[in-house]
Order: C-alpha cells, then sequence, then structure tokens
C-alpha cells in the first residue's frame, strides 16, 4: 500500500531514475531521484535523507575490489538469530543510476551478527566472524 504522501515522500515532478545509499553512514538508507526537466535544465537531483527514529540495528558491507577481482557479481551473506539474508552486488538494474560496492543489512532487534561472508565472483570467500554491529566493514578479497 502506497502511503508516501502520509509521510511527505510524495512528489509530483517526472522522476527517472533512483536508489537508495546511506550517504552519511548511520545505517538508515537515504533516497536520491533524478527528476526530469524539459528545457535548458535537463535534469535535477533530489536529495532524501532518511530521519526516521528507531532503535533497530545494522551491519554494513563495503566491498573494494584488487586487481583482477571487481565486487560487482559478489555475493554478500550474513546469519543472526536463526536467519540468513544475502546480498548481490549488481550494477545496471536501474534506470540512469548505478549502485555503489555498499550494502546495508537491517537485523531490527538482534544484538549481534555470528558470520558475515563474502563470496567472491572468483569463487574465494572472506568471512568474519562475530562482526561488529551498527557500523560498516570494509573487505576486499
Amino acid at each position: 500500500e502506497n502511503v508516501a504522501f502520509l509521510m511527505g515522500m510524495a512528489h509530483e515532478y517526472d522522476s527517472r531514475g533512483s536508489l537508495s545509499e546511506d550517504l552519511d553512514g548511520d545505517g538508515r538508507a537515504d533516497l536520491l531521484v533524478i527528476q526530469q526537466i524539459f528545457g535548458p535544465d535537463s535534469q535535477k537531483l533530489h536529495l532524501y535523507k532518511n530521519n526516521w527514529p528507531g532503535g533497530n540495528h545494522w551491519l554494513g558491507v563495503r566491498l573494494r575490489g584488487v586487481p583482477g577481482v571487481s565486487p560487482i557479481g559478489a555475493v554478500i551473506t550474513i546469519r543472526y538469530s536463526g536467519k540468513t539474508d544475502l546480498l548481490a552486488v549488481v550494477t545496471g538494474d536501474s534506470f540512469k543510476a548505478q549502485h555503489s560496492n555498499t550494502k546495508l543489512f537491517g537485523i531490527g532487534q538482534a544484538k549481534a551478527v555470528e558470520a558475515l561472508e563474502v563470496r567472491w565472483p572468483n569463487g574465494r570467500m572472506t568471512r568474519l566472524e562475530n562482526p561488529a554491529i551498527d557500523r560498516y566493514h570494509l573487505l576486499t578479497p
């Protein structure tokens, strides 16, 4: 159900590209939206900062490749509270937008993550046991 207008997030402009990214590193995904304008200025970028109050926990992962191994195509898996969540690093799946190599996992009220794993495109794996929550981890192959 669309309730964006109730939260002040509705807009009437022509949106052509959007993506979410935690721009200020606070564990809450912000929103970037490109407005198509017909005239001399062809586009305008809108930034919606996420100020949602909440006490939920999160875990962030920033991947950096090395020569011969790109983060694009990597799959990040976290295990916590008997659950398994995964996110893939992809590009080219948005119209006029490209996602970063950073992924953000919401883990709710969980107080710990048992494991963080990255399966790189070349098949290698990077694993962290008991990574700290509510922060970002920079990983390379």
